[in-house]
């Protein structure tokens, strides 16, 4: 078996020797086609990707209480902390110079589809709340549920696409 065109951007989870052999044998049975293309293989720590959960409390609680807050609208302080939490860039846009977050939660620096861990959405929820704490005026954003700190550090979420 060979790993199809359709497959050429999927995450692979590799657990273990014999995964790892399976999909080397397949990367190679690809290669080895007429017309094959060159591949791009990023070797990273596998994590679940974000719970729906976790952006439910992004939106539903964090953004919604800064748009309550101040009227400025959800996606507008989306764009802003993805851009405080991940880094701004310049980029020239029709002869002028925009600034925009370097990636967001489901958008890589390339802007391929990438969507952040658990354990980087519950630190960016962290960083949402004390920022809000100290912006102008100070915005107390809580927690979705009393146990919801302790929920994301020990259960990082499963996995959702």
């Amino acid at each position: 078996m060979t790993i199809a065109e359709e497959q050429m951007n999927k995450t692979f989870k590799i657990q273990n020797n014999d995964d790892a052999a399976r999909l080397f044998e397949q990367l190679c049975g690809y290669l080895s086609q007429d017309g094959a293309k060159p591949v791009r293989v990023d070797l990273k720590q596998w994590r679940p990707n974000r719970s729906n959960e976790q952006n439910g409390a992004l939106f539903g609680v964090a953004y919604k209480t800064l748009t309550q807050a101040t009227g400025i609208p959800a996606d507008t302080w989306h764009f802003y902390f993805c851009g405080e939490y991940f880094g701004w860039r310049e980029r020239l846009m029709m002869d002028r110079v925009i600034t925009e977050p370097v990636r967001t939660t489901t958008k890589d620096e390339d802007g391929n589809h990438d969507i952040i861990s658990t354990v980087d959405m519950a630190n960016m929820y962290e960083f949402i709340q004390a920022r809000a704490a100290m912006g102008s005026p100070p915005v107390n954003i809580p927690d979705p549920d009393p146990k919801w700190k302790e929920r994301m550090k020990s259960q990082p979420g499963k996995e959702e696409t």
